[in-house]
């Protein structure tokens, strides 16, 4: 049998997390692992989704709220870096 990757893992795992939601929209431990899943796959967009519906279902719970702040933080900052990078002129 051949070893599964991380990436396999965390593919199953999101899956895993993705059927839960198709039945329990709200469930916050799926939302939270899938979230936290999706951090682990660097797919930062993609985790931003179930922790917005986390601060929505839980707007006193300010960890979440935070945790939503960061990481739109975070993806500005990449996309910032992005966008400098490809602004560079290419050397001669």
């Amino acid at each position: 049998m051949a070893p599964v990757s991380t990436a396999q893992v965390l593919a199953a795992k999101e899956q895993g997390y993705q059927a839960v939601l198709r039945r329990e929209p709200d469930n916050p431990t799926a939302l939270l692992g899938l979230a936290d899943t999706r951090l682990k796959m660097e797919d930062l967009e993609g985790a931003l989704v179930p922790l917005e519906r986390l601060a929505t279902l839980y707007p006193e719970d300010a960890r979440v709220s935070v945790m939503v702040e960061a990481l739109k933080q975070r993806i500005a900052e990449e996309e910032a870096g992005d966008a400098a990078t490809q602004k560079q002129p290419a050397e001669p």
